[in-house]
């Protein structure tokens, strides 16, 4: 029996398969919590990432990114044998067929049933499939993760889109990352989009699915169902994924354009704090230039029913007692070192950004799971995005 550190010791330093990428360490132990859930093929754990092994300590680690040849043969998910097979019913002795087909894996002569109830139509698709579309989007492509979920039901793969790197300051890096992912289980089509997140469970694999769809939303995102024509449909949605890459870009642009120029960063939290806390008290909209003309208050006054100004004052003490404590919020994150170049466009959406994601912006309700799940939605696909998007936008209208 050997500890966990034996096996990676043993292994530290081994060559990859292809001669490629240097193995750093790797166990394939094979695990069973549900929150990783990875496939275990040929006495493999099919994962590999760049880097140190991730939080279940499972997979293969190289020491850099990795080709489609090599992500592939590191993950364990090379020459998987795939096939469609009818479905029949025994009906007193007799073999009956059906309209339905399931999908299984070979392994070692025995197959294993990956997903059934699919019709006629459905066509599978290999892995080697979708890297060669994943490394058709640009030259050079390398890749950070690869791996399978189940009993390799589910198979993705992240890719590093080469160009797209770029510092608005130096030592804050941002990057193009696409993850294609795929199921042989009939459950979901072929996914590529956009994505933050880095897939090495199925945990993970899951919160990088709240992307999709806040990619879908955007018109970023690809969506191939496993039909006939789906080779075909890959090579028209290159042209739309080469866009997706393109916005990046620009971007890109107007990030490095905030990041040197300067801002006035009290003036700009207040923009942003007018519409994210839109309000309407007495008929009047309560904003930055409302409460220092006094005209707010003036509406409340011109109120004829006394308990109706008594409820507008409630109203707007809430009001103001909730902007002040955001703007302190976003003025203490802004005087941090997190929100670089001191003065400029970039350190002012970094310091609203900051409280979106990790401040009081947001309120969320229900337990403690409930309430992360409800954060991990609004800030891919919700008032979290929208918010920022917009303070983004606002940003570079003041700069004009």
């Amino acid at each position: 029996m050997f500890t966990l550190d034996q096996i990676l010791s043993e292994t530290n330093g081994r060559t990859g398969g292809d001669g490629g990428s240097i193995v750093v360490a790797e166990n394939h132990v094979a695990g069973n919590v549900a929150c990783e859930n990875l496939a275990h093929i040929g006495g493999r754990v099919c994962l590999a990432v760049v880097g140190k092994l991730p939080w279940h300590k499972r997979g293969v680690s190289v020491d850099r990114a990795m080709t489609s040849k090599e992500a592939l043969t590191q993950a364990g998910l090379a020459g998987w044998q795939l096939e469609k097979l009818q479905a029949y019913v025994d009906f007193n002795g007799h073999r009956v067929s059906t309209d339905s087909y399931a999908i299984v894996r070979i392994d070692n002569g025995v197959p294993i049933v990956l997903g059934s109830g699919m019709g006629e139509r459905y066509t599978i698709l290999s892995n080697e499939d979708c890297f060669a579309f994943m490394d058709d989007l640009a030259e050079d492509v390398r890749y950070e993760t690869a791996g399978a979920l189940g009993n390799g039901s589910t198979v993705w793969m992240l890719s590093d889109i080469p160009g797209s790197r770029f510092e608005p300051v130096r030592g804050d890096e941002c990057h193009t990352k696409m993850l294609c992912s795929t199921s042989h289980d009939g459950t979901g089509a072929v996914k590529i989009f956009p994505t933050s997140v880095r897939p090495v469970c199925n945990n993970t694999h899951t919160a990088a699915m709240y992307d999709y769809r806040g990619a879908r939303k955007r018109g970023a995102a690809i969506t191939l169902r496993h039909t006939q024509s789906v080779k075909r449909r890959m090579a028209l949605a290159r042209a739309a994924i080469a866009e997706t890459v393109k916005r990046f870009d620009e971007h890109a642009e107007h990030a490095i354009y905030l990041a040197h120029n300067r801002i006035d960063h009290d003036a700009y939290a207040d923009k942003v704090l007018d519409s994210v806390l839109d309000t309407t008290i007495a008929g009047k909209r309560v904003n930055t230039q409302s409460l220092r003309d006094g005209s707010i208050l003036d509406a409340i006054c011109a109120l004829d029913d006394s308990d109706k100004r008594l409820t507008a004052e409630i109203a707007l003490s809430r009001h103001e007692k909730r902007r002040n404590g955001l703007l302190t919020e976003i003025l203490e994150t802004y005087h941090t070192d997190r929100c670089e170049p001191a003065g400029t466009g970039w350190a002012s959406y970094n310091a609203v950004s900051e409280v979106v994601d990790h401040g009081s912006m947001l309120r969320y309700r229900g337990s403690e799971d409930k309430r992360a799940e409800s954060r991990m939605v609004s800030l891919v696909d919700g008032r979290g995005a929208e918010i920022k998007q917009d303070a983004f936008q606002t940003a570079l209208e003041m700069l004009g």
